[in-house]
């Protein structure tokens, strides 16, 4: 019997192809979510948007996409990569990648909630793509003595992608997991600019998603590395997000900008159909 198959290319790796031939891409943005539109850049048909100019080294990103895949990928699954970005200057502080085997359902809150040190009956669960799976849980700090806490939990790979605390007052929040991160050189800079996906986002500080001018200055600079290009070695990447955290909110609710920074979640893996063991429902 014949059968025929569709072919459906992600936003986010139609992002990645067009990139590698120096073509911008076109995103949509819908609810809480973000991206670029199609046109905001022209590319001359005598250029390849290979050049210098792109910031785009073939053999530098090769080289960087193939030293930083292994971390990033899984054969038999997939992962999460948590990368922090620092609030006022935009520089890379570093990451951490989470991986595990290909996952056939998304985690309820309550199962969510359990792998978290903080919320497992505290915080807000905080708006997000249902179809994405990722949680984040904020409950905000109260006076000095009671501080608030914020954790990411992804279906993608079941587990915990990070967590602090957030004081008010006096003293700075902590990073409890994870940690350690990897130093952020690994990361690379000589692949271009990945346009930016469509992104959730949520803002600790104002409430609500990441203001869109902001949300694309942080994006510019993850979607800069080589990380989109390597953890599209093995499967594709799927879907990002940015989480504004702020370590220490101020009394007159303003907060420390010094101290805060920004999460850069990016989660990718192997189809249900790219492997061949995977049975829906086991």
């Amino acid at each position: 019997m014949h059968r025929s198959l569709s072919l459906t290319i992600r936003p986010f790796t139609l992002g990645l192809l067009l990139t590698a031939c120096g073509i911008p891409s076109p995103s949509n943005s819908t609810g809480t979510t973000t991206g670029d539109t199609a046109a905001e850049e022209e590319v001359s048909s005598d250029d390849n948007g290979l050049g210098n100019d792109d910031g785009i080294d073939p053999m530098q990103c090769e080289a960087e996409t193939a030293a930083l895949a292994p971390f990033v990928t899984q054969p038999d699954g997939g992962c999460s990569v948590v990368v922090r970005v620092d609030h006022e200057t935009l520089a890379l502080l570093g990451y951490q990648p989470a991986c595990s085997a290909l996952r056939d359902e998304l985690l309820d809150e309550s199962q969510a909630r359990a792998l978290t040190e903080c919320c497992a009956s505290a915080g807000t669960s905080l708006d997000s793509p249902a179809d994405q799976g990722l949680w984040v849980f904020h409950a905000p700090p109260g006076d000095a003595d009671e501080p608030g806490h914020v954790a990411i939990v992804s279906s993608n790979v079941g587990a915990r992608l990070f967590e602090a605390t957030i004081t008010r007052g006096d003293g700075n929040g902590e990073i409890e997991f994870p940690g350690a991160w990897v130093e952020p050189e690994g990361l690379g800079d000589g692949c271009g600019m990945v346009p930016m996906p469509e992104l959730a986002s949520w803002d600790l500080v104002d409430g609500g998603p990441v203001a869109d001018d902001r949300l694309r200055e942080v994006w510019n600079v993850v979607g800069s590395t080589a990380l989109p290009f390597a953890m599209g070695a093995v499967g594709e990447p799927r879907h990002a997000a940015v989480l504004r955290y702020a370590r220490r909110l101020e009394t007159d609710g303003t907060f420390e900008p010094s101290t805060a920074e920004y999460l850069v979640v990016i989660e990718g893996g192997i189809d249900d159909d790219d492997d061949p063991a995977y049975m829906p429902g086991d």
